[in-house]
């Protein structure tokens, strides 16, 4: 049965609070190793923010037979990595378990869709993977290696973030749906629908595992890198606005 956005809203907002009150902290973050910047006051509406945030952005992303489940893919293998790197151990099988689910599903999903995760599968594995990489992220300090998480699941947060900015832009409902989300401009360009799913597989993979790079290193390497990074994405996100004609984005 469908529901409104708003009581999908709340139903996600006390999700949310169940998980920080189990232990879903971001008390500190970090970009190295050492304790980082505490939040304070902040600490409890980011992690909403943040698992509210991921939950939606996956089932924004779900627009195309493989794409949502190879991305969640990409972002389980990197929590397991990130785990098992740092020592939290904890995350290891669930990341596994979450990978082996969505094998199976892209099995019936990709090339070919005979099945489809829908808001429900979306959104259980956006809610999954936000909770899982802010465990895996959290070094021997405390403090959640802020870099991770954001890398592990950037793709479908950076689709998520425009879709919002650029609906605000036009001054339509934000929870709406549109066909200008970065895999229908690619579809628009010609590449075909496997290609593109294919193509930020590729570009999930790539951040992931730069956000890897970085999470070992000293603070200062880590920053040093992280600035670096940000031109580099400004520089994509200027290029690639033009290229894919959000005229919103663009003005």
């Amino acid at each position: 049965r469908g529901l409104p956005a708003g009581a999908k809203a709340v139903a996600q907002v006390v999700a949310a609070g169940a998980a920080y009150y189990f232990g879903a902290h971001v008390g500190h973050i970090a970009l190295g190793y050492g304790e980082g910047v505490s939040l304070g006051l902040f600490e409890l509406p980011l992690t909403l923010l943040w698992i509210v945030g991921v939950t939606n952005a996956f089932n924004f992303i779900d627009g195309l037979n493989g794409l949502a489940g190879g991305v969640a893919v990409v972002a389980c293998i990197a929590i397991f990595v990130a785990g098992f790197i740092l020592g939290n151990y904890v995350v290891l099988l669930p990341a596994v378990i979450l990978t082996g689910c969505l094998l199976a599903f892209l099995h019936f999903n990709f090339p070919d869709a005979r099945i489809f995760l829908g808001d429900s599968g979306s959104m259980s594995a956006g809610f999954l993977l936000a909770v899982l990489s802010l465990q895996a992220s959290v070094n021997k300090s405390g403090a959640v290696l802020v870099i991770l998480p954001l890398l592990a699941v950037f793709v479908p947060l950076m689709d998520g973030a425009l879709a919002i900015i650029r609906r605000w832009l036009r001054h339509v409902p934000l929870s709406g749906a549109d066909a200008r989300h970065i895999h229908h401009r690619l579809l628009a360009l010609g590449i075909s629908p496997n290609r593109t799913a294919i193509v930020l597989w590729a570009l999930a993979a790539g951040m992931a595992g730069f956000g890897l790079l970085m999470a070992p290193t000293a603070p200062f390497v880590a920053t040093s890198i992280a600035i670096f990074g940000l031109v580099g994405v400004a520089l994509l996100l200027i290029y690639g606005t033009n290229l894919l004609s959000n005229h919103e984005l663009i003005v």
